[in-house]
């Protein structure tokens, strides 16, 4: 049955249920069953976008890209996520999004606003790196896209943070439907004093409670 269902992860997680019956009705070794119904865990994600050419004091300048991008899929090869949630700015979010495709995951992705008006607000905000392109694409794969708000407008800080909170318990709803983990993933530049309305280290401090690490 495993075999037959690949990835096909919501039919796998009822079948695992039903053979966690036979499995202690039977007694038989918890070690097989964990062998032959793990699935991968859910990976959640915050972080920074890249630089604009205008900011004064750098935080993810665009020439750390290719280093972030392989240090984070280092760390995502790790823990194998099938799945990740978070939104799509560029910087942080398209390179985590980029990652969890190239490893052969599925991406769920969540947007403040509409499309349009979140590529003006928080993709093209700088001229390199085809970030664009990069958004675009990465949409075209996503398994979900939900959007938090009918806004086309400027978008609220507000926003942003029921962005963060909704891609997050998606991806805790998820995890629980499938009786897998959830692991928490941030490109952050360490500084827990600025936090920000729907910032990273306000998304790392809600992780921290709700206990995902």
């Amino acid at each position: 049955a495993r075999s037959l269902l690949k990835n096909r992860w919501d039919d796998l997680a009822s079948t695992r249920r039903n053979a966690r019956l036979l499995f202690e009705a039977l007694e038989i070794d918890e070690k097989l069953f964990n062998a032959c119904f793990q699935l991968p865990p859910v990976a959640v994600f915050s972080g920074h976008m890249i630089d604009s050419p205008t900011r004064s004091s750098p935080r993810f300048p665009g020439h750390q890209c290719v280093q972030i991008k392989r240090a984070l899929k280092k760390t995502l090869r790790e823990f194998a996520p099938g799945f990740g949630y978070s939104s799509g700015a560029c910087g942080g979010d398209i390179l985590f999004l980029e990652s969890i495709l190239e490893l052969g995951g599925e991406i769920n992705v969540t947007l403040p606003g509409s499309p349009g008006s979140f590529i003006k607000q928080s993709v093209e905000i700088h001229p390199d790196f085809d970030w664009s392109k990069r958004f675009e694409k990465v949409m075209r794969q996503a398994g979900t896209c939900v959007q938090a708000s009918e806004d086309t407008f400027e978008t609220s800080p507000e926003t942003y943070r029921y962005t963060n909170l909704l891609f997050s318990g998606l991806a805790m709803d998820r995890a629980n439907k499938l009786s897998t983990d959830v692991r928490a993933f941030a490109v952050w530049d360490g500084r827990p004093e600025k936090r920000i309305t729907g910032g990273t280290a306000e998304m790392i401090d809600h992780w921290r409670q709700q206990g995902i690490s």
